[in-house]
């Protein structure tokens, strides 16, 4: 059983939201008082403040790596998945797989394990309704039939987009990728 802190609601609310999380999934979420907070036996963690519908920069990073930025390759040899897709070279490692362009430059972030997180805590195998409540209504959502892609762009006007995707018939998220392109419907 592991407890994840979430957001802290306004300033005159004075309380915070507790995701427990168990086997990669959240099974409660609860509100606490502040007055409260110091009997928890939990960690010193640094609390975010989440308002659902306004993103930051720091929304638009997955596992650390941001658009634009020099991808370094592989220095140890340990990324072991290698192609091309959509034009670009990938390589992956664990929970990532790195779409880069000639130049070095990141232009794809894709989580491939539900190991692996947004800043605000949504992974592949969330629900939709979990991705509303921390990011609320996406930019535009792409239907391709079978899944939609709720997408949301940078709100610094950089061509950035935090795509995910989400099968119809569940209502799961399937795929999480920060991308430099709008998604396209033909393209999932």
């Amino acid at each position: 059983n592991d407890t994840k802190i979430g957001q802290k609601l306004s300033k005159k609310d004075n309380g915070f939201l507790v995701f427990t999380i168990y086997r990669n999934k959240i099974v409660t979420i609860n509100m606490i008082d502040a007055q409260v907070w110091s009997r928890f036996m939990v960690p010193d963690v640094s609390l975010h403040a989440y308002i659902p519908g306004i993103l930051t920069a720091d929304d638009f990073k997955l596992c650390g790596y941001r658009l634009g930025k020099t991808f370094t390759g592989n220095p140890n040899q340990s990324w072991t998945e290698k192609g091309k897709f959509d034009g670009f070279d990938f390589i992956g490692y664990n929970n990532v797989v790195i779409g880069y362009d000639d130049s070095h430059q990141i232009r794809r972030v894709m989580l491939t394990r539900s190991t692996a997180v947004t800043p605000r805590g949504v992974t592949m195998g969330d629900s939709k309704y979990l991705l509303l409540y921390l990011y609320g209504e996406p930019t535009r959502i792409v239907d391709d039939g079978k899944s939609e892609i709720m997408e949301y762009a940078a709100p610094n006007k950089e061509p950035q987009y935090l795509a995910f995707t989400i099968g119809k018939s569940d209502g799961f998220i399937s795929g999480v990728e920060l991308r430099d392109t709008p998604v396209k419907k033909s393209e999932k």
